[in-house]
């Protein structure tokens, strides 16, 4: 629909030459001879623009551009003007009553006709505007609603959360008779979990042969990263449950650390090299040829604490440095062996933690912040199960660390050094 554009002017000659221009352009065009008729068709019909003289008797044009701006401010306003009212016509542009002014006689009709354009053009911007205003009031009452609505709910929710909490530190009461049945129920899934992400990997490891391209080794090896952190995970949880009932059953036995560390520096050196971290292992010379200990639980110590040394350390490296201390002669057999302290030392460049952190480090299910479980992943298994297995071997184990600068986790268990005559039957 054309735009409805009311002319007021009290000369007839120049109301009706106006009115012919406009029309020319198809506009709706209406016409008053005074300003109070002009208000009067204001408060009846709806108009987009008002042409107005400055000069008229009893209202002035600068009372009419009062009065339809506070009728109706959204009306754009142009002023017809001669020399004598000029002042008036550029006080009323200044103060943003009016959008434009033109000069008697209308000599550049194309001139008049652009002004017009350009203010029926603000008009609609203007509305448009206004709409999006009360559009986004009306989008903000209805988050406010809905944010209010939720947090209704999550107060519910809570109440909720707090009973369930009384609930299940009864049923944690009742739990230890189900021990049986929840270890029962962990061998059963980590069976039936481990079953196919074995032959994921596997499938991962063919195609990873058969396949070159960048962007599918890409997304294969991204697969069997996902499938070994799963499968490490179901290990913790695993070693978790034996642990929970205290399960002592790892025996002595005869090892050496340097075969004991071929096979885990196998595994580790990987993972570092996919984070392109350095990765050493120094074992002293005074470290005796054959020990006796429970070796598969030192290696499960070792592999935890480096496997976190290494997630947790985005540059520099990590390091695993292992020594004895001897100590004095056992009192039977002391030609066969001699107990001596085995110390585990895993350095990294890694986070770190600080001092209060370092309180509750080993504590179960815990990691120094909440946001490490979403950025690492892991269930803060890891460090509390390396803290089990340690009391379990009797020893003792701590942490060192400076935030942002690197970590070191120290564990020291007995052991005991076997002779070399069993070491040559062992041969």
């Amino acid at each position: 629909m054309n735009a409805k554009i009311l002319i007021i002017d009290d000369e007839s000659d120049i109301l009706k030459m106006v009115e012919r221009i406009l029309l020319l352009e198809d506009y709706q065009v209406s016409t008053a001879l005074s300003g109070k008729q002009a208000m009067s068709m204001l408060y009846e019909e709806n108009f987009d623009l008002v042409v107005t003289d400055i000069r008229m008797p009893e209202m002035d044009g600068l009372e009419v551009i009062e009065r339809v701006k506070a009728h109706d401010d959204l009306i754009e306003i142009i002023v017809l003007s001669g020399y004598a009212t000029l002042d008036n016509a550029i006080d009323a542009l200044k103060n943003g009553r009016a959008f434009h002014f033109v000069m008697k006689p209308l000599n550049d009709i194309e001139s008049f006709y652009h002004i017009i354009s350009q203010a029926l053009e603000k008009r609609h911007l203007r509305i448009q505007n206004q709409q999006l205003i009360k559009d986004l009031e009306l989008v903000n009452k209805d988050l406010e609603k809905r944010v209010n609505k939720k947090t209704e709910d999550l107060s519910e929710r809570l109440k909720e959360l707090e009973s369930l909490k009384k609930e299940l530190t009864q049923a944690l009461q009742k739990a230890e008779c189900a021990n049986q049945a929840k270890s029962d129920f962990i061998n059963i899934m980590n069976h039936e979990m481990k079953t196919p992400l074995n032959i994921i990997l596997g499938n991962t490891e063919l195609l990873l042969v058969l396949n070159k391209e960048r962007e599918k080794e890409e997304y294969l090896n991204n697969i069997k990263k996902t499938c070994i952190s799963f499968s490490e995970l179901l290990d913790d949880i695993m070693l978790f449950t034996r642990l929970e009932k205290n399960e002592k059953d790892a025996m002595n036995e005869n090892f050496t650390v340097q075969e004991l560390m071929k096979d885990i520096e196998k595994i580790l050196q990987q993972r570092a090299n996919e984070k392109g971290l350095s990765f050493q292992v120094n074992i002293d010379d005074q470290v005796p040829q054959l020990l006796l200990g429970k070796w598969r639980l030192i290696r499960q110590v070792i592999l935890n604490l480096t496997g976190n040394a290494i997630k947790f350390t985005e540059k520099g490296g990590c390091a695993i440095h292992i020594k004895t201390n001897p100590l004095k002669n056992h009192e039977s057999k002391k030609e066969e062996y001699n107990h001596l302290d085995l110390i585990v030392e895993i350095s990294d460049t890694g986070i770190g933690v600080n001092e209060e952190q370092k309180k509750f480090i080993f504590d179960w299910f815990s990691q120094a912040e909440p946001s490490m479980t979403r950025r690492y992943g892991g269930i803060g298994l890891g460090l509390s199960i390396c803290k089990k297995l340690v009391d379990l071997m009797n020893g003792k184990i701590w942490v060192e660390s400076q935030e942002n600068v690197g970590s070191r986790f120290i564990f020291k268990v007995s052991i005991e050094e076997q002779s070399k005559e069993i070491l040559f039957r062992t041969t």
